[in-house]
């Protein structure tokens, strides 16, 4: 099952966060040899994305996943909320969701 984490973006702004995962046991989640990917869109339907940029900060023994948008994104993004979720697949092939939630972007007032 996957962590529900919802996030704060600030439009026209860069955005990271690095978000921490963990095995059943407790331990950290070991992502070697394994790729992320995710995306936010308007509503669960929507045909239309946003790919987050997703990484691995090594060691990728940590069990961390740093999320991160650019400003040239957040700032051709509508302010509103969105759904977004983050798949992790293994070395076998099996995907995997790791975390869903919302998306809360607030609208820029500076540009």
């Amino acid at each position: 099952m996957a962590q529900i984490t919802d996030l704060f973006v600030d439009q026209g702004s860069d955005w990271s966060a690095i978000l921490t995962f963990s095995n059943v046991d407790g331990t950290a989640r070991d992502f070697t040899n394994c790729t992320v990917a995710g995306q936010l869109r308007k509503g669960y339907g929507s045909s239309t994305f946003t790919a987050i940029t997703t990484t691995f900060p090594a060691p990728v023994t940590s069990g961390k996943i740093k999320l991160a948008l650019g400003n040239a994104t957040t700032a051709a993004l509508k302010a509103g909320r969105y759904v977004y979720d983050v798949e992790v697949v293994d070395s076998q092939g099996l995907k995997s969701r790791v975390v869903e939630g919302i998306i809360t972007l607030t609208p820029e007032v500076t540009k």
